[in-house]
């Protein structure tokens, strides 16, 4: 029996899993004079820009500028290569798939956001609402509530807080999550969405 024969409810992360994002928000942060010494996507060592040593960016100003791209340039996002396809099989094998992102529920950033899925991913929208952390609630605790069992993510502090609590992590391969040693048999790396059909069908 494979992976994919085991989990049903699947929770499904946004940025850098279905949104490539980040190099949008590096141009902003850039435009905003922050972040200079950071020059391509693959300089990103911190999913959380102010964690990155020598941002100079404390969380207050990093949230400000997070949520100031949200509400506007964040429509522009591309798709992560082969998340479409990735999604549709899925879907296709009748998984319920649950949107999980760790941006603000708080207008326009949540408006954006259901723009962006509507215009990429509109029967999940039909289906299930978009899950917002805030940054504030723990994946693990969202997963529990809703019989989540196996999320897809890019961040490495999201794949240590829902392995440990039993829930299976497929973790996309990422600057900011490679150098980063964690294990657990319940975390599986991947490069892309490729090996994540590889994996959950092997």
């Amino acid at each position: 029996m494979s992976l994919l024969d085991h989990h049903t409810n699947i929770g499904i992360d946004i940025d850098e899993t279905l949104a490539s994002a980040f190099s949008l928000w590096l141009e902003f942060f850039h435009s905003a004079g922050h972040l200079l010494n950071i020059e391509k996507f693959e300089d990103i060592t911190e999913g959380i820009f102010s964690a990155i040593p020598g941002a100079n960016i404390d969380p207050d100003l990093n949230d400000t500028l997070w949520n100031e791209f949200e509400g506007s340039n964040i429509v522009h996002a591309p798709l992560v290569p082969y998340a479409r396809e990735g999604i549709t099989f899925l879907q296709n094998h009748g998984k319920n798939l649950t949107l999980i992102t760790w941006r603000s529920s708080e207008s326009p950033n949540k408006e954006q956001t259901y723009t962006w899925i509507e215009k990429y991913f509109p029967e999940m929208i039909e289906k299930n609402p978009i899950y917002f952390t805030n940054n504030l609630i723990r994946k693990s605790q969202l997963c529990k509530e809703l019989g989540i069992t196996l999320l897809i993510d890019d961040v490495i502090e999201n794949a240590i807080d829902v392995t440990s609590n039993g829930i299976t992590c497929i973790l996309l391969e990422r600057p900011w999550n490679q150098e980063k040693i964690f294990t657990h048999p319940l975390l599986i790396r991947v490069k892309d969405w490729t090996e994540v059909l590889e994996v959950l069908t092997r």
